[in-house]
């Protein structure tokens, strides 16, 4: 389980989308924020957080559905999950 949830945590960390859409909310806070340092730390805690907890449930679903649904559900899973993540990406290209 923990392997799982820190394949996770890496994958998101390297995910360049991930780092831009992070960076580009904290700069716009950063702009419109009457308090200073406090509250971007805050806002950094509290984004780690919502990540960890996002993470640690992914971790726990792919856990779970991978021990119990056997290979069978990966076999159809996988293709329909990828095929999924294109249809996504294209209507972000093309909408």
């Amino acid at each position: 389980m923990l392997r799982v949830w820190a394949r996770f945590v890496v994958v998101t960390a390297l995910n360049p989308a991930t780092a831009l859409i992070f960076a580009t909310v904290a700069t716009g806070l950063a702009g419109r924020l009457v308090a200073g340092t406090g509250t971007l730390v805050a806002f950094a805690v509290g984004a780690g957080v919502a990540s960890l907890a996002w993470q640690s449930g992914l971790a726990l679903a792919g856990a779970w559905a991978g021990g119990r649904l056997g290979p069978r559900w990966h076999e159809w899973s996988a293709p329909l999950g990828s095929a999924l993540v294109v249809v996504l990406a294209a209507g972000m290209v093309l909408g």
